[in-house]
């Protein structure tokens, strides 16, 4: 089984119906929202190819601006994230200066973490 976070933005006014529509597929969760339009997702999937798909669905649905993957676990590893490291939001999900569109490194470097 694998497991992937995925930022997911939105406009405001559309997070509460989002998050409502996500937490109705099976194999996606939103684990938080933000109400300037920000969510993280995990999603599931038996394989990467299936995880992929599930990725493209979440883009299509209505109210979603951007969808991208964060971060992703293999199955078959080992769990290696710090408990401290569990629930916390990346610092540029936080930041309201960042374009949701921007690439890992455009938002690193936006947040000083470059």
């Amino acid at each position: 089984m694998n497991f992937s976070a995925v930022a997911v933005f939105s406009k405001p006014e559309s997070v509460d119906a989002l998050t409502d529509q996500i937490n109705q597929l099976p194999w996606a969760e939103v684990y938080h929202t933000d109400p300037s339009g920000k969510l993280i997702v995990m999603i599931d999937g038996e394989n990467t190819e299936a995880e992929v798909e599930n990725l493209k669905t979440l883009k299509t649905l209505e109210g979603v601006g951007a969808a991208e993957m964060v971060s992703h676990y293999f199955g078959e590893e080992e769990m290696s994230i710090p408990e401290s490291e569990m629930n916390r939001v990346p610092d540029y999900l936080e930041n309201d200066e960042i374009v949701p569109t921007a690439n890992h490194f455009q938002r690193l470097k936006a947040t000083g973490n470059h």
